[in-house]
This record gives C-alpha cells, structure tokens and sequence, in this order.
C-alpha cells in the first residue's frame, strides 16, 4: 500500500479544522499518489469566525521525539524549529510567512503541509500544558469575508528519513516541478529583458 493511503488509514480522524467554540469540521481528502489533498467546503465555514486547520495532526507531547519547522516571516525573522521539550506556557505566531508550507516531524509519521493561499493565515504554535501544537489560523472577524473552500496539500514522508532536509527538497521539487520556480542557471540561459 502506498504512503497516502496508509497515511489516511492512520490519520485521517485528524483532517479537521476547528472553530471558535470547538465545533470540528472534517476535511474531505483524496490520496493523488504524491500527495493527498484535503478541502474544507465555504459551506461548513461560513459563519465561523476564527478556524485552526489541522489542531490534531499537529499536537505532541512533552518528550515526543520530533519538532515541528516552519517558514520565516516577511519580516525575515522566524525559521523556527521547534523540539517537544519542557517548557513554560508559551503561544507564537507567524503573521505572514513568506512560504505557505510547514513540516511535523514525530515518531509516528513526517509530513509537509503546504497551505493554499486563497485566504490570509497564520501559523501558530503553542506549549500549553505539556501539549506542543502547530496550525494555520484563519481569522474571518476582520480580514475578508468566507468566499472559498479552504484546500490543503499534505505530503507524508518517510518517519525514519522525513527530516527538515527531507521537507525543504520536497518543498522545492514540487515547487519546480510545477513551474513555481525556476533554478538560477535556468534564469540565466535566458536573456534579460532591455529596457527603454
């Protein structure tokens, strides 16, 4: 069996956002063979005011082995890896992250989560009682209006290999494979554009 199906075997119980009052709204997902792709209807949302997406997938305790990565903000400051130690109460929160991917690294599983830019989010991280979480949050109080599903791109990998080097070259080979980006010496095959 492949890694997405088994993925959704173990985990799917975790496709889910949540609201403010605590409401869970389950993703759909679909298994595409290098990925699984999980939607969130506007229909279940629409009257939500803030909604944490993937709470449960991303939550461990004290003492895991693993951490959780992710994007720098536009600020430049960030690059954040953060290890499952023991720590005081702490909440943060990445306002505008410059790339719309984070990883989990855990015992049980590795993935990359590449969030779908048609809403503004932010990534939160919090240690609360001896519980890590990482999620995006959507905030729909004073930003925009529901007008969208919310999609989700989940990559597992490898428990074993599915470090932070593992999630920054699968970032980047989905990202080229799909014309995203271009490769520096790919750019400078190219002429440059004369200016008048």
């Amino acid at each position: 069996m492949d890694r997405e199906k088994l993925f959704c075997e173990r985990y799917a119980d975790l496709f889910y956002a949540e609201t403010e009052d605590g409401r869970h709204l389950p993703f759909s997902y679909l298994p595409l063979g290098n990925g699984i792709r999980l939607e969130l209807k506007k229909e279940f949302f629409v009257t939500a005011k803030t909604l944490r997406v993937l709470p449960a997938l991303g939550r461990a305790k004290v003492g895991e082995e693993g951490y959780f990565i992710t994007p720098r903000e536009i600020t430049c400051s960030g690059d954040i890896q953060t290890f499952f130690i023991p720590r005081e109460d702490a909440e943060y929160r990445n306002r505008s992250p410059i790339m719309s991917c984070y990883g989990i690294r855990r015992a049980e599983y590795s993935c990359l989560v590449r969030l779908e830019r048609n809403y503004h989010y932010q990534l939160e991280l919090k240690a609360e009682n001896g519980v890590y979480t990482i999620c995006a949050l959507y905030d729909f109080t004073g930003h925009e209006p529901v007008w969208d599903d919310i999609r989700i791109e989940l990559i597992p990998l490898d428990p074993e290999t599915g470090d932070y080097n593992q999630m920054a070259r699968t970032e980047r080979c989905l990202r080229l494979e799909r014309g995203e980006i271009v490769p520096l010496r790919q750019k400078c095959e190219k002429p440059a554009v004369e200016y008048a």
